[in-house]
This record gives C-alpha cells, structure tokens and sequence, in this order.
C-alpha cells in the first residue's frame, strides 16, 4: 500500500510539471490571439503613431464583435464559421485602410512566413 502511494506522487508531479511545460511552450494565449499586436508590428511596418492608436481602437472592436460572436447561439457550425468569416473581412477592410500598400505587402509577407513556420514545426513533430 504505501509502495503504490511512493509511486503515484512522482507521476503525479511528473504528470503536472510536463502540462506546465507544454503551456509555456505554447505561448500565452489571450483574447487577441489572431488579431494584431501592434507593440511588434509598430517597428517591423514602421507604424505613425496614429496607425498605432487605429488598430488599438480596431482591435477593441474586433474583440468585443468576436466576444459576441462567441455568445452567440448559432444552429450549427456552418453559420458560425460564416459569421466568423464575415467578422474577419470586415476587419481585414479595415485594416486596410489604416496601413498603407507597402505596410499592407509587409504584413502579408509576415503573415505568410509565419504560416510557413507554423507548418513546418506541425510537420517536424510527427516525424519524431
């Protein structure tokens, strides 16, 4: 009896320490995780202060738009991904009109190294 309780703390702690890591890992998560942070694209787009000021304001919005999405009831999962979708373009709208064409190119090209990043670190772990 007592050797099963020596054996169930460790792996209990060991059970709970690789959770832990595995959330550091994945980095923090938050209400703006698909939308802009403008604090690293401030630098890499070369940001006025007003387009900074702009996408904070479009990021609130989104954010409670998106919170209401969520809240939402919807029939089924289809008119949800369509609402969502509906929700993005306008964002994506208005964005554009708050970067100029160069920053709009920049960010597409992030974007897009991002997604290549994305997929090569889905597709290295599986090859283990």
């Amino acid at each position: 009896m007592s050797f099963t309780r020596f054996i169930r703390l460790p792996l209990l702690l060991l059970a709970l320490g690789t959770f832990v890591v595995a959330q550091a890992q994945q980095g923090p998560r938050g209400p703006r995780g698909r939308l802009l942070d403008t604090e690293k694209l401030t630098s890499a787009l070369e940001l006025t202060e007003d387009q900074v000021a702009s996408i904070n304001d479009l990021n609130t919005e989104q954010e409670e738009k998106m919170k209401a999405l969520r809240d939402q009831g919807f029939e089924n999962q289809e008119d949800r991904r369509a609402a969502n979708k509906e929700l993005m373009q306008a964002y994506q709208a208005s964005l554009k009109e708050i970067l100029s064409e160069d920053q709009l190119k920049k960010l597409r090209s992030m974007r897009q190294n991002q997604r290549k990043k994305k997929k090569g670190k889905r597709e290295g772990v599986g090859s283990r």
